[in-house]
Parts: C-alpha cells; structure tokens; sequence
C-alpha cells in the first residue's frame, strides 16, 4: 500500500484509512524525525511524532511536506486509545478525524 500513499497529503491518507475502515499501524518519516497513526476500523486509536502525541502530533504532521507513509495491517492498534477525551473532540471539529473512544463524548 506504499505506493498508493505516495504524494497524498496526510489528512487524505487518514480520510481514505478511514472510508476503507482498516486497523493497523501507519508509519510516518518527514524526513527529520518518524510517527505513527494507529487505526482500528478506521478509526484513530494513537497518533506519534516525536515525542507528541494526540491532537499535537496530528496538528504538527498536518503540516508536514513531502512525509512518506507506509501502511501495515499487520500490526494490531493498541486495545486502548491514547487520544485524551478533549483531544478526540478537536480531531474531529478541527480535521475531520474519527477517534476511536470518541462516543464517549
């Protein structure tokens, strides 16, 4: 699935994640430093870059040029979401973002 991610923004990427409705881990490098969006689903369940986490990796990543991405559906999603309640809330109003988690709303 690497190459159908290619030249795709991120928020396409985790759109077309989600319509697909997979579960597994996509691997970030932006060249500087690497992340990860877990799914289950479709659904985000994690999201890292660095050190950030939540809400502030996806912000940061959203503005990332030219990151590649590698999906992998191996990889099982953390059985919980790490994604603090507030920031389930910002995904969704500000990027469009399901959580998994996010119900609980």
């Amino acid at each position: 699935m690497t190459d159908a991610l290619r030249d795709i923004d991120l928020l396409d990427v985790i759109g077309m994640l989600s319509a697909e409705r997979v579960s597994g881990k996509l691997h970030i490098n932006t060249g500087m430093t690497e992340g990860a969006l877990f799914f289950d689903r479709g659904q985000l369940v994690d999201a890292r870059l660095g050190k950030l986490t939540g809400f502030q990796a996806i912000n940061a990543l959203a503005s990332v040029q030219d990151a590649s991405y590698e999906f992998d559906p191996s990889i099982a999603p953390p059985a919980q979401s790490s994604i603090a309640p507030n920031e389930r809330r910002l995904l969704k109003d500000f990027f469009g973002i399901e959580v998994a988690g996010g119900e609980q709303l």
